[in-house]
């Protein structure tokens, strides 16, 4: 994974496909991207959430450690437009998390500083690295949970 995520990688599917083979998995590439890619569901919650959080004037990032072949397959979801003010993948800035690079693309492209940021990862690791920045912090369990923090470190009300 580390090598797909970063800049200058090769076409993604030729990282797995030496380990398919050896494991006697017959799958082609459409095949291995359709299983491993629509086991994954979108939540209409965290959607609507983001999109409400937008329409407020709020910038909403994603900071992803995903490759080229995964950022175009979340590229066909239309609501990332609407709910993401811009996403951020390592394989397009060369910081995979937790590089605190990753984070400080984000801060000095937008001119934020690290204290009026909150952050949500599902890795402790990444919720770290971030909290080392200065940057709110949070690990992901829950959509739920995630409203309660971002509402109890809102301005305003959410």
């Amino acid at each position: 994974m580390n090598k797909v995520r970063s800049l200058g990688a090769g076409r993604a599917f030729t990282y797995w496909e030496p380990a398919l083979r050896q494991w006697n998995i017959p799958m082609n590439e459409r095949e291995f991207w359709d299983y491993w890619f629509k086991a994954e569901a979108p939540s209409d919650d965290m959607i609507g959430f983001a999109r409400m959080l937008r329409a407020r004037g709020i910038l909403t990032f994603l900071l992803s450690n995903n490759f080229k072949k995964r950022a175009e397959y979340y590229g066909h979801y239309p609501w990332l437009r609407d709910a993401i003010t811009k996403a951020y993948f390592s394989w397009q800035t060369g910081a995979v998390k937790p590089d605190r690079r990753a984070w400080n693309i984000i801060l000095d492209e937008h001119r934020l500083r690290p204290g009026e940021c909150l952050y949500f990862d599902d890795q402790e690791k990444n919720v770290q690295a971030a909290s080392a920045l200065g940057i709110h912090s949070f690990l992901f369990t829950s959509v739920d949970t995630l409203k309660k923090d971002v509402a109890a470190h809102a301005d305003a009300p959410v």
